[in-house]
């Protein structure tokens, strides 16, 4: 009776696993839901533990244009805690958590927009703070990405890792990179 259990419990553990990792994974994502990641800050600029949290708004300032009174809430700002790069490598990236997503989802806007983002001489990005597994799985989507914009097709990169393809009115939906890619092949 207790082998009977045992075997049970094994026979059901993978599925179980996969499900426990999708919640994790769903967990991290929601926790960075008001965070973004800045590409490219050079790592000698000044950003002391104390000046940290005002930095990015200066930054934003800097390279958005924004006007006197449009200010963002960050909560906190730090450094990824990578290990320190050696010269020559590319510096880690800065992390801003905000207290509100609209104004996170605003300064993504304001990145989208601007096209090219220049600071202090280093080109910058600014893109949503993501697992290091979802951002991987949204980056297997680059292919089909490119090939909307070649095509001129509208696209969107949906959470987690959705790509929403329109054509001729219609909307489809892949998960599967290679599917897209066949699908806008066929155009």
């Amino acid at each position: 009776d207790t082998a009977t259990m045992s075997s049970t419990v094994v026979r059901h553990t993978p599925h179980q696993q996969a499900d426990l990792w999708d919640r994790v994974q769903d967990l991290e994502n929601r926790c960075r839901c008001n965070n973004i990641r800045v590409l490219g800050i050079p790592g000698g600029a000044k950003l002391g533990f104390q000046v940290a949290p005002q930095f990015p708004m200066s930054f934003l300032q800097d390279c958005f244009n924004l006007e006197a009174g449009q200010e963002f809430e960050i909560e906190k700002a730090h450094r990824s805690l990578a290990p320190k790069p050696v010269q020559g490598q590319r510096p880690r990236p800065f992390i801003a958590r905000f207290f509100r997503f609209q104004d996170r989802e605003r300064v993504l806007q304001l990145s989208l927009e601007a096209g090219s983002t220049w600071w202090h001489g280093e080109k910058i990005m600014v893109i949503p703070d993501l697992s290091p597994e979802l951002a991987a799985q949204r980056c297997k989507f680059t292919s089909a990405r490119q090939r909307c914009m070649q095509l001129g097709v509208h696209y969107a990169l949906q959470y987690p890792a959705v790509l929403r393809v329109s054509v001729d009115s219609q909307t489809r939906r892949f998960m599967d990179p290679e599917d897209a890619l066949a699908f806008l092949n066929t155009l």
